[in-house]
């Protein structure tokens, strides 16, 4: 019974589980593509028919709502220009647009598109061609042909303005003259259709039947040419695939395939149009119609970005106007300036009001002008230009030109007149140029304020990575370390963080420990620093462990060794992160390194009064000649804690070049030899006053050996050394009063006056020395 409800239980779980698989297997999947153009943002979603089927668009003020009407889905995510939100059975795009909108549906495969148009822009178009009295008049241009090594020059016509701002592709199709693949029993619709009644063509189509396979391609040919010149590009698009899949002439196939991918790119259906394009170079690679096939593609994948492989596209397609600037869009995209300047320069010479007709070459062109250094001339192209995309993207080569003639100013206006664009990736080169144009003013707030706006609201920006670099190094610079470190930890999370990544980390982890290890020493001993400054400090040093913690893990690394034990220096107060960190130095580096940390350690634990792990760790470093140094420092420590006093003076003796943490130890070994009755005191203090004597020093240096001389009963050369420091810091309550001790009358007298303001010890000892000394006056003058 019992094996019967083990087995029974496996079934029905293994039921369940595959019950799950199935059912996620089942749900299906949807892709979402986007381009944004000068009038309309469009949204392709693909997937199942099944799914396509059920959408129920909504626009809701900017946003667009996609229902799938109770189908579940799997969003496969990726590159996505458009901010959205994903809910189980929907999806909303944020898309910042609150025009009209368009939606249509697309087979094989399935997709749905859906266009939201701007009314503004659509508005101004309107406006510049219904008001002509208010264009800019027109600029005389010279009847000389421009060469290559010479300035370009274009037209500056109002035209440039009214042509719509998206790129279309210029293909050079024959018309139809050879129309022997049209069948006679379609000649008279055909004939028709060449007068131009699409409308009569189309009603006529609808009641003619298709007798044969060969009838079918030519029927669906015929009403794709119509409903194109009906304006009804989607209609003609599925007809011209029909009349490819039916058509056995081969003719007609050509003409189908290439129109309908002609038509694919004028409506911005990019992946759809290259390829349907490459397909046809493929198919037909002796065609009449390869170079607009090459043409087409180079087009596509401009559009994409792919500017290398459009040239060699660009360079198959002939020598057409639209080929050869579309070439030296490309090399100039890719700042090839001597190159495009030239390809420019031959271009203009077949059709020189191309430029006029071409907002986006007449931007590059200008572009090229900029880069080229021929500022002034740049500036006057660039800024004919009144609306659109290419519009807005002047904003910022203006914005250029202007930083270049150190008119910071007037850079910071065009910049932020990009940042107003209706364009997506214009607002957010926008906002990175004004950002670097306030920090050329040293104006960081603004700097900070621009690169946190693409941070949080373009987190797919490509520029979100350098933007998070740059506020990283801003931040610290402010001395906000922790919100540094938070920004650089979301890179290091990211793909491959780049070697600028780890370098700033480096800065802002030894910064951010440099601005506390001054004076995390004096707050570990508690005795040279006030209480409220003390937990300023702690709290300082708290904050800065806990960025080490937080980070460690990316940066230990052999690579790192000398960021390293600089970090290790900085943790010297803190246990275990200190210790931690050297003793992985020991145990992963060679050599110096090695000796370094291990010396470290060995110093911590005798501080910590831990011989035993001290001696230890003093095997590691000694025979190490950079660090023979430290290596006498440790041992000095370790045989003046042990009370082997005459030893720790030898071992003090032979470090070259002593700092004042020696002084403290030398001083603190002479103590135990004057209480140890050692013969080596006289040795040690005369050791002291060579060294003393040797160089300048501090106040605090001066006022030690004169301690240690009062202390062995020299009062006469302590009071020597209190003078020196008293007058390197006459402030020092401590030396004043030793002063007071044990100077003549007069001198004391003017210490303890110089005192007893006050209610510390030393003042209220101060005050009593004084009546003592006033007392002793009158008891001289009675007796």
């Amino acid at each position: 019974m019992t094996h019967m409800y083990k087995i029974s239980s496996i079934a029905i779980s293994f039921f369940v589980f595959m019950t799950a698989v199935s059912f996620a297997a089942s749900v299906p999947k949807i892709y979402l593509r986007a381009w944004d153009h000068s009038v309309y943002l469009r949204i392709v979603i693909e997937g199942s028919e099944q799914i396509i089927s059920k959408v129920i668009i909504k626009q809701e003020n900017e946003n667009i709502n996609v229902e799938f009407s109770g189908s579940k889905f799997d969003l496969q995510k990726g590159k996505f220009p458009i901010s959205y939100k994903v809910h189980e059975e929907r999806i909303v795009f944020e898309t910042g647009r609150s025009g009209p909108i368009k939606s249509f549906s697309l087979k094989n495969p399935s997709r749905m598109v859906i266009d939201i148009y701007n009314a503004e822009a659509e508005g101004k178009v309107k406006e510049s061609k219904s008001k002509p009295k208010n264009q800019p008049a027109k600029t005389a241009v010279k009847e000389k042909k421009p060469e290559p090594a010479k300035k370009l020059q274009a037209t500056v016509k109002a035209e440039v303005m009214k042509s719509a701002d998206i790129k279309t592709l210029q293909i050079s199709i024959e018309a139809d003259k050879d129309d022997s693949f049209i069948i006679d029993q379609y000649k008279d619709v055909w004939e028709m259709l060449q007068r131009g009644n699409f409308y009569q063509v189309i009603k006529a189509l609808e009641i003619m039947k298709p007798v044969d396979q060969v009838s079918l391609a030519v029927h669906h040919y015929i009403q794709a040419e119509a409903q194109k010149i009906a304006g009804k590009p989607l209609e003609a698009i599925t007809h011209y695939r029909l009349a490819y899949i039916y058509g056995s002439d081969k003719e007609l196939k050509q003409r189908a395939l290439i129109k309908r991918a002609s038509l694919y790119l004028k409506h911005d259906l990019i992946q759809e149009a290259a390829a349907d394009f490459i397909f046809f170079i493929r198919e037909f690679p002796d065609s009449q119609f390869m170079e607009s096939a090459e043409l087409g593609i180079a087009e596509s994948l401009a559009v994409d970005g792919y500017y290398v492989d459009s040239i060699k596209h660009y360079a198959n397609a002939g020598d057409s106007t639209a080929a050869m600037f579309g070439k030296a869009n490309a090399l100039q995209q890719l700042g090839q300036i001597r190159d495009a300047r030239i390809a420019y320069a031959s271009a203009l010479r077949i059709d020189p009001k191309y430029p006029e007709r071409d907002p986006e070459t007449y931007f590059y062109i200008g572009e090229n002008m900029r880069l080229a250094g021929e500022l002034k001339q740049a500036r006057m192209h660039l800024s004919a230009m009144y609306f659109g995309r290419y519009r807005d993207m002047s904003f910022i080569s203006l914005g250029h030109i202007s930083m270049k003639e150190s008119l910071v100013d007037d850079a910071i206006r065009s910049f932020n007149n990009a940042t107003k664009s209706r364009f997506r990736k214009v607002r957010i080169e926008g906002h990175y140029q004004l950002a670097k144009a306030y920090l050329v003013k040293d104006d960081k707030e603004n700097a900070i304020k621009h690169y946190e706006i693409i941070m949080i609201n373009y987190i797919d920006s490509f520029l979100h990575r350098d933007v998070l670099l740059q506020l990283a190094s801003l931040y610290r610079k402010n001395g906000n370390f922790a919100k540094s470190v938070g920004v650089i930890k979301e890179l290091l999370y990211g793909d491959n963080p780049s070697a600028a990544v780890f370098s700033e980390l480096e800065t802002t982890l030894l910064e951010s420990g440099a601005a506390n290890s001054s004076i995390a020493g004096a707050v570990a001993k508690t005795s040279d620093i006030k209480v409220k400054d003390g937990e300023e400090v702690l709290e300082k040093r708290a904050s800065f462990v806990q960025l080490w913690n937080e980070v460690d893990i990316w940066m230990i690394d052999v690579q790192r060794i000398e960021f390293l034990i600089k970090i290790a220096d900085m943790l010297r107060y803190e246990g275990q992160p200190f210790i931690a960190l050297s003793q992985w130095l020991v145990e992963n580096t060679t050599g110096e390194s090695r000796a370094i940390a291990a010396l470290k350690l060995a110093e911590y634990y005798i501080a910590m009064g831990d011989i035993e792990n001290s001696n230890v760790y003093m095997q590691y470093a000694k025979g190490t000649l950079a660090s023979q140094n430290v290596v006498h420092r440790v041992e000095a420590k370790t045989n003046q804690l042990a009370g082997r006093y005459s030893e720790a003076l030898g071992d003090i003796m032979l470090v070259q070049g002593l700092d004042k943490t020696d002084l403290e130890i030398l001083r603190d070994i002479i103590r135990g030899l004057i209480n140890s009755e050692s013969d080596q005191v006289s040795k040690g203090i005369d050791f002291y006053e060579s060294v003393i004597s040797a160089s300048a020093w501090e106040a605090e240096e001066y006022s030690r050996l004169a301690d240690v001389l009062y202390e062995n009963s020299l009062q006469e050369k302590a009071l020597k050394y209190y003078r020196v420091a008293f007058k390197k810091k006459p402030d020092d309550n401590w030396i004043a009063y030793r002063l007071g001790l044990g100077s003549k009358p007069d001198e004391s007298k003017v210490m303890y006056e110089k005192l007893q303001k006050g209610n510390e010890l030393l003042n209220r000892l101060a005050k009593s020395k004084l009546m003592e000394m006033s007392l002793l006056n009158k008891v001289d003058e009675v007796y």
